[in-house]
């Protein structure tokens, strides 16, 4: 609908604002202006024309300046495209408010007019930002949109009747909040507030016009696209050119172990054999991955307020920092194009539930479906293990990324071949939920330190006969829990699951803490049948075995030490991976 009757016949103007350097888009673009940088075959800046077109604009007169002609040699006289085209040439630098008063001074505007950037696209109705700003008796209207982040834009801050009472140009912020959208009304006149020639609309005139209260803003829901920096160039060559982005959503479970632990070393089974009983559980490592045109990898996490960003196609060196387990599985299964990978956990750092693992998992899952590649329960233990103990020579067992891939209850069997065999432990559904509550997970906190710890186990094997003793024991009480949930016995697998701690213990000094076996001996003494320490020892969680008749006094006398409850359920389905696009 339009603002004025077609009798009136009105001619609706637009002022584009062309004349930047562009340098942030050096590196892309730099032979021409940034406005036309090529998307899908044309200039951005033909886009922008289109869009104003289509919103009922008659004529745009384009501020232009460095490599100015090469605009000009290409819209003319604006015939070929549908509307009237005239230019505004800047023989030096003046600022986007002076790209205005220059183009006042030229007497292109008498009724209100439309000004945008150049590097901005902005799909909205254009009709109603006009009728606001009328209906607002505005000097000044300015189109909003709300963004969870205004570090680097302009921050609006406006009251009940819409008017702006703030103007802050790149108030490096984190916080949400509205922000310029770079698309304006203005009356004519409207620069007689600024008296210099060379002057920024948005360091400048709005927040004058702010304290003046003659600016208001108009709230979009459309989001825009300004092609200002590199990332941001290819983001508009994928919504430009209709290209959709696909987005990868995986989540793969931590896990608890019961007993075997050790025994899932290579130094151990390969040689005799090993075994474990463990369980995967509601706690989950998440990962997002998203396409974009851009050729770099961005990894995102959310857990650690971290961000780092990798060339594609380069081998990325490894510095001991948490990032090493993303750039393992970069350089190891090489993403087919450019993406942002987010990754988060439900669980507590340190936590000794697989969580290393999980994530791992998780990061294979994803750069897998992105290349087209779909991976097996099995596949995506052994590439998880691959990448771990292989691409980046972290000592360990294979247990955790057989429990985080399968998902469930199983037993799983380590053969001297280095073939495995896992083995669903299948309990009536009410047989499992009993278990299944007959379960505490406490966090301990503390620091830990997984890959000093299965060193350690892995150099005892090596050494020490005890320590191979205590794991044949270890895997003959494995056997025997095998056993006792079969035969639906969880009673006797309580009672297992203590001698399995006391065998653990002896296998290692290392693998338990003071505030542990305190807890331990407390949980106990509160009737407890048994327990252990998750991971490879030296905090993380403690997983205590109780009968709900005891809960009442347990759990309380446990969390007087500070100890956090962490309620979870066992979980039957293993990775999730789905698969859309936006």
């Amino acid at each position: 609908m339009l603002l004025y009757p077609k009798f009136l016949q009105i001619i609706m103007k637009a002022l584009i604002l062309a004349a930047g350097f562009g340098t942030r888009l050096k590196e892309v673009i730099h032979d021409r202006p940034k406005v036309m940088a090529p998307i899908n075959g044309k200039p951005f800046l033909e886009f922008v024309l289109e869009n104003l077109r289509k919103n009922g604009i008659d004529e745009a007169v384009i501020a232009i300046g460095y490599l100015g002609d090469f605009i000009r040699d290409y819209f003319g006289n604006g015939e070929a495209f549908g509307l009237k085209i005239s230019y505004s040439y800047q023989k030096r630098p003046i600022g986007t408010g002076g790209a205005v008063k220059l183009a006042e001074s030229e007497k292109f505007f008498d009724e209100p007019f439309f000004v945008v950037n150049g590097d901005t696209y902005l799909d909205t109705d254009y009709q109603k930002i006009l009728q606001f700003h009328h209906r607002k008796k505005a000097s000044a209207t300015i189109a909003i949109v709300k963004r969870k982040s205004v570090g680097q834009s302009g921050l609006v801050i406006q009251n009940r009747r819409g008017q702006i009472v703030s103007f802050t140009e790149k108030p490096q912020e984190k916080r949400s909040g509205f922000v310029n959208c770079g698309v304006y009304v203005f009356n004519p006149g409207i620069t007689r507030f600024i008296k210099k020639k060379r002057f920024s609309l948005e360091k400048d005139l709005f927040p004058k016009l702010a304290k003046k209260g003659s600016l208001y803003g108009f709230k979009i829901n459309e989001n825009f696209i300004d092609i200002g920096i590199p990332e941001n160039y290819y983001e508009a060559r994928r919504v430009l050119s209709k290209k959709k982005q696909r987005i990868i959503e995986v989540t793969v479970p931590a896990r608890i172990s019961f007993a075997g632990g050790g025994t899932d070393l290579p130094e151990y089974f390969t040689k005799r054999g090993g075994c474990v009983i463990g369980a995967a559980i509601n706690k989950y490592a998440h990962l997002k991955l998203k396409t974009w045109e851009l050729p770099q990898i961005r990894v995102k996490l959310l857990d650690f307020a971290k961000e780092e960003i990798y060339p594609l196609g380069k081998i990325l060196p490894y510095d001991g920092s948490i990032f090493d387990l993303y750039k393992a599985a970069i350089n190891k299964f090489k993403p087919s194009g450019g993406c942002e990978i987010t990754v988060w956990g439900d669980f507590p750092a340190g936590s000794g539930l697989g969580s290393s693992s999980a994530i791992a998992a998780t990061l294979i899952c994803g750069i897998s479906a992105l290349n087209g590649k779909k991976l097996g329960n099995n596949k995506l233990a052994r590439l998880a293990i691959e990448l771990e103990r292989e691409e980046l020579n972290i000592s360990g067992g294979w247990q955790d990324q057989y429990l985080c891939s399968f998902g469930g209850l199983n037993y799983i069997e380590f053969g001297k071949n280095g073939k495995v065999k896992v083995l669903t432990l299948n309990l009536p559904k009410n047989r499992l939920k009993e278990f299944e509550e007959n379960l505490l997970l406490f966090y301990l906190g503390g620091k830990r330190s997984e890959r000093a710890q299965q060193a350690f186990l892995s150099k005892q094997i090596q050494e020490k006969d005890e320590t191979i003793k205590a794991f044949d024991e270890l895997k003959d009480i494995t056997q025997k829990m095998r056993f006792a949930l079969k035969q639906k016995d969880l009673e006797e697998f309580g009672k297992l699951l203590h001698q399995s701690w006391l065998k653990k213990r002896e296998s290692s000094k290392i693998v338990t803490t003071t505030l542990a076996d305190r807890i331990y001996k407390i949980a106990r003494n509160e009737g407890a049948q048994g327990g252990k320490l998750l991971g490879a020892g030296g905090g993380g969680c403690l997983l205590i075995y109780a009968p709900p008749k005891a809960r009442q006094k347990l759990i309380p006398s446990i969390q007087k030490y500070g100890l956090k409850l962490l309620p979870f359920a066992f979980d039957l389905k293993g990775p999730q991976l789905v698969t859309y696009e936006d």
